[in-house]
């Protein structure tokens, strides 16, 4: 296969994955495919490396949207007004929003309240790289398309 074949995305991952190998400094050698991965020691013995459960913050978002959905379908009508980050910078504010996302991923009522405020800070500085930046930072294993 020539590697102009191989899909951007893959490349780049694979470029991560390496850099993180030499980094660890790993001596034998990993063997991707569809099926698995196993991995290889210098004594030629075979690891095999078990598909992570580990939902990341994209797959989290997902199972949780019918639930999402059904609570904005719902007739009734809350006056909850929502916590507003009054003070500190605009980096901060983001930060304490990105964070609080970060550690409230299963209550979907306050998640849904600070994706908002989020949304707003993001509006006030024009969708940014300074956003994108914090928001990958922030959230290094996902929210990479934003």
């Amino acid at each position: 296969m020539n590697s102009s074949n191989i899909p951007r995305s893959i490349k780049k991952t694979l470029s991560l994955l390496q850099r993180q190998i030499q980094n660890e400094e790993m001596e034998g050698s990993f063997t991707i495919s569809r099926k698995g991965i196993s991995y290889e020691t210098e004594k030629n013995s075979v690891v095999e490396i078990n598909h992570s459960s580990d939902l990341t913050e994209a797959q989290r978002i997902h199972k949780k949207l019918p639930i999402l959905i059904e609570d904005l379908q719902k007739s009734e009508i809350t006056l909850q007004s929502l916590e507003i980050v009054m003070e500190g910078s605009w980096e901060y504010k983001m930060r304490l929003l990105c964070d609080r996302l970060y550690r409230n991923s299963e209550d979907s009522s306050t998640s849904l309240q600070d994706f908002y405020l989020l949304g707003e800070k993001i509006n006030d500085n024009k969708w940014g790289d300074l956003a994108r930046k914090i928001i990958q930072e922030e959230f290094p294993n996902g929210y990479r398309n934003i």
